[in-house]
C-alpha cells in the first residue's frame, strides 16, 4: 500500500503478508508473518515463522516492533519523516509527514 492507503501512515510503501510455514525438520504448519516498508531509497523488512505452541499474536507483535524501530532509524538517517508523495528525499522539502508506528514525536 502507498502512504495513506489502508493502515499505512508510516512509509512511502508497505507490504504485509501472513500465512503458514512448514519445515521438513520441525513440521508445521506454523504461523508466518512478513512485513516490508520503503522510505525513499531504503527498503526494510522483517519476517518470522512460529513454532509449536506459539500463538500468532506473539509472533506478529515482536516483528512489528522490530520494523517500527528500523523505520524510525531510517527516518533519522535520511533526515525526514514520511508523507504523501515523499518517495525520495528532497533538499527543497522540509521534514514532515508522519512518524513511524510506535515512535515518539521529535522536537
Amino acid at each position: 500500500m502507498a502512504w495513506g492507503e489502508g493502515a499505512n501512515s508510516y512509509a512511502d510503501d508497505s507490504l504485509l503478508e501472513s500465512g503458514a510455514c512448514v519445515s521438513d525438520t520441525r513440521g508445521g504448519p506454523y504461523p508466518y508473518f512478513f512485513e516490508q516498508a520503503t522510505l525513499g531509497p531504503v527498503v526494510v523488512g522483517v519476517s518470522a515463522c512460529g513454532g509449536r505452541g506459539r500463538e500468532e499474536q506473539k509472533l506478529d507483535d515482536p516483528a512489528s516492533e522490530a520494523l517500527a524501530g528500523m523505520v524510525q532509524r531510517v527516518q533519522q538517517a535520511i533526515g525526514r519523516d514520511t508523507g504523501p508523495g515523499s518517495a525520495a528525499p528532497s533538499q527543497d522539502t522540509p521534514a514532515g509527514g508522519t512518524k513511524a508506528p510506535g515512535t515518539k514525536e521529535r522536537s
